[in-house]
């Protein structure tokens, strides 16, 4: 390493002010402890990348846990976890399901509020060493000049994706690759889906969101492909998340690609005819799912 009077020196560097980043960070603040949060964005962004948040808040209900490779949704769960109760070890409920930019918003002026903190937006990471008594970061900032700081404590809260993980895993750690597509459904109604065949058997716009996409999110433990799924966010906002295992033969950023990621999720937002008493298959309307990010 160089001279250390070339390095900026703090507590704790933060790489991340997602919701885990930030809400340390406002912590770290109220304990005076000094730090620096390093932040890709330049602003908060509007992709809601975490969904959600343990031990304290309002809850997420149930997870339902559900077998074999038949890709449907509503097929019975061998085990349900209830989230919705307030027994436990904190008194709280278990799970706090959230909109992102929203709850980003407040931390960030929780950690505004102290002195400890420094929020640097814009950046990004370029390097990080582990030496014995102190972690080595170099990022650049958004004029493009590079900077090198020093830390005792280092914390990865930029995703599953982000750099600090990438790092760990060139460090020797293994981590499952997970594919992340987030939705926006939009209802449909015998007006612009007169052909759609669920309105003949009395179901309305309302009841047919609910079948495709039902409450509770949903841990598919399918071999061939075990992938988890639910809604998330504001009821009005109609938010939904399918998170799927890349396989080892697969290539990740192929599977990102929006042709790919629907081959996976679409065959669970398609119903047999069996299950309504008919012969017609009953598909979700493509162009009513919009998906916000990946």
């Amino acid at each position: 390493m160089d001279e250390h009077h070339e390095w900026e020196t703090t507590d704790v560097v933060i790489c991340g002010c997602g919701p885990t980043g930030a809400l340390l960070s406002a912590y770290l603040g109220r304990l005076s402890t000094k730090h620096i949060v390093l932040e890709k964005e330049s602003g908060i962004t509007t992709d809601p990348r975490g969904i959600a948040l343990d031990e304290d808040g309002t809850c997420m209900n149930r997870f339902k846990f559900i077998g074999g490779i038949q890709k449907d949704l509503q097929r019975k769960a061998f085990v349900e976890m209830d989230y919705a109760t307030t027994e436990g070890g904190t008194g709280h409920v278990g799970f706090i399901c959230h909109r992102q930019p929203v709850l980003e918003k407040h931390l960030r002026s929780a950690m505004k509020a102290s002195e400890s903190c420094q929020l640097r937006s814009g950046c990004t990471v370029m390097d990080i060493q582990q030496g014995a008594e102190w972690s080595y970061w170099q990022y650049r900032d958004i004029g493009g000049e590079i900077h090198k700081l020093m830390s005792r404590f280092f914390v990865g809260a930029d995703g599953k994706t982000g750099f600090t993980r990438t790092t760990l895993n060139h460090w020797g750690s293994k981590w499952s690759k997970l594919m992340t597509v987030n939705w926006q459904i939009e209802l449909p109604s015998q007006k612009t889906h007169p052909q759609f065949h669920l309105w003949s058997l009395g179901y309305t716009p309302e009841d047919v969101y609910d079948l495709f996409f039902p409450v509770n999110f949903r841990f598919l433990c399918n071999l061939l492909r075990p992938s988890i799924c639910g809604r998330f966010g504001l009821p009005s906002d109609r938010l939904w998340r399918f998170e799927f295992v890349v396989r080892s033969e697969e290539d990740g950023d192929e599977m990102a690609t929006y042709s790919k990621a629907r081959e996976v999720i679409l065959p669970y937002l398609t119903h047999t005819g069996e299950r309504y008493g008919c012969g017609t298959a009953s598909t979700y309307p493509k162009e009513l799912t919009d998906i916000v990010s990946t």
